[in-house]
């Protein structure tokens, strides 16, 4: 009878604490006041939110070898540059219809066909074909002479010039599989809810608090039921970027073994005040990197687009602090007096992260007579008139973790960032340079030609990269076990979460 009542009491401590598996899972990434799906939705939030209800085609384990998901098949022919990708067998989406080769064909294709910008520019531009698609153009299969359909299941993809980092570009949930039927004309953004062929599909849509989805398949201990909160005005989370937002004494903390992101500051091309090459040399000066490290918030200085754990870096060398006066006798005047706009990404609150740097980098320009102010802005691919506006950008570029020259797509013409690339007096050298690397066929040339790609970006000050940064999720130990397999530095796959029963 006392075992009874002890484990009745014991019960029901749990069922009042909330930390069973029936109940749900709460994740908050802040910054975001809007759905996780959005199409300018921050990094993790989104790629978490695409791992579970979109699922993957490929998937990693801890050691980045690449492993069968929504591909049950992948392989590469050198003689003819092409790959084979077979669909797993019976695959379906959430809203019924089987999944064939045609959709997988318009997943890997549809963002070229788009008016708007996004990120297949950046990742999948090789695909053979691709050179006679213009933004706006109706997509149907066949269209891009690239890709062939094989069979129902299979289609082969022909490269224009090698890219060692296909096949780990397709476990990025980004390129999952969509259904077209499900998309607006502009072919990134949903009609009405995400659905996906992954293992969780979309329980409830945004109402301006939360995003809920449900497990398909309830066989695993992982979450049942997965709360996606925009704020924090009516709960608590479970996980979360933030420290503040979970009880220190239920807090542990688990972190990316390899950066996420690397902080970067970008100049606009069509803003007076940075145009000047300069200022940009100037400001790249003043911002003293060793200022720029914090062990708490896995954040350490760097002075070149590439994180550490890459090969092709250059050489780095500590950075110094160069006297005022020199600083400002090289400072074009028109500079001196004014004040310089700034946007960060993130939402209407800035992160702990964000307002280190701000902070940091506000100090630091003060310490030299120059003012600047800081705008928090949601667009994660900004519009014209921002860019006008706003004379420097500053957002965590996402990490490529297997080529490096994913990380110099972004400022190569016709990319994502548009306002934001090399001035017209560098941009041809650098694209120059950038092919010349993507082209090299020995992997010491790579090295080599990549090196040198990121000595010409970092001596020209074409960006100002200041931190990497490692992603650190916290989590309430009483509600989760254990977090499982988390290879991706930007994602959480839920799927692998284990809560306690």
């Amino acid at each position: 009878m006392k075992r009874v009542l002890f484990l009745l009491k014991f019960s029901l401590f749990f069922a009042v604490k909330g930390y069973s598996m029936s109940t749900p899972l709460k994740l908050y990434f802040g910054e975001d006041s809007k759905a996780p799906y959005h199409i300018h939705a921050g990094g993790i939030v989104l790629s978490t939110f695409n791992s579970a209800v979109r699922g993957q085609l490929i998937k990693v384990d801890d050691k980045l070898n690449l492993k069968p998901s929504h591909l049950k098949d992948f392989k590469f022919d050198y003689k003819s540059n092409t790959y084979t990708l077979q669909l797993r067998d019976n695959l379906y989406f959430h809203n019924g219809r089987k999944v064939t080769s045609q959709d997988l064909e318009f997943s890997l294709l549809r963002g070229f066909f788009s008016p708007d910008k996004s990120f297949f520019n950046t990742y999948l531009y090789q695909i053979e074909g691709l050179d006679k698609i213009k933004a706006g153009d109706k997509f149907y299969s066949g269209i891009v002479s690239g890709i062939k359909l094989i069979n129902e299941t299979t289609i082969s993809v022909l490269l224009s010039s090698p890219n060692p980092a296909f096949l780990h570009t397709l476990t990025v949930p980004y390129f999952s599989l969509v259904p077209k039927e499900e998309l607006h004309d502009d072919y990134l953004t949903w009609k009405s809810i995400p659905v996906g062929a992954g293992q969780y599909r979309v329980k409830h849509p945004f109402d301006g608090e939360k995003t809920i989805i449900e497990k398909i398949s309830d066989q695993s201990a992982s979450p049942k039921e997965v709360w996606f909160l925009a704020n924090l005005k009516n709960n608590r989370p479970d996980i979360s970027l933030e420290r503040h937002s979970i009880d220190k004494k239920n807090l542990e903390a688990f972190s990316s073994s390899l950066p996420g992101n690397v902080r970067v500051l970008e100049f606009s091309r069509i803003n007076e005040l940075s145009r000047d090459e300069d200022f940009k040399k100037a400001l790249d000066s003043i911002l003293y990197r060793e200022e720029f490290s914090n062990k708490e918030l896995g954040i350490s200085p760097i002075n070149q687009l590439l994180p550490s754990h890459f090969w092709g870096r250059i050489k780095q060398e500590a950075s110094f602090a160069k006297s005022k006066k020199e600083i400002l006798e090289k400072l074009p005047n028109k500079y001196k007096g004014k004040k310089l706009k700034a946007i960060v990404f993130s939402g209407p609150e800035l992160s702990e992260k964000n307002k280190f740097y701000v902070t940091k980098i506000t100090n630091l320009l003060n310490k030299y007579g120059l003012d600047i102010e800081f705008v928090p802005n949601d667009e994660k691919f900004i519009s014209k008139t921002t860019a006008e506006s706003a004379a420097i950008s500053m957002f965590g570029m996402v990490c490529d973790y297997i080529d490096p020259l994913i990380m110099f797509s972004a400022y190569r013409k016709n990319s994502h960032a548009n306002y934001y690339l090399p001035s017209d007096t560098l941009i041809n050298e650098y694209e120059a340079r950038y092919m010349k690397a993507a082209n090299a066929k020995k992997f010491d040339e790579r090295i080599s030609l990549v090196s040198d790609l990121s000595s010409y970006v970092k001596n020209n000050s074409i960006i100002i990269p200041i931190a990497e940064e490692k992603t650190t999720f916290y989590f309430n130990r009483e509600k989760i076990v254990d977090v499982g397999n988390q290879p991706h530095p930007i994602s959480l796959n839920i799927e692998n979460i284990k809560l306690r029963e």
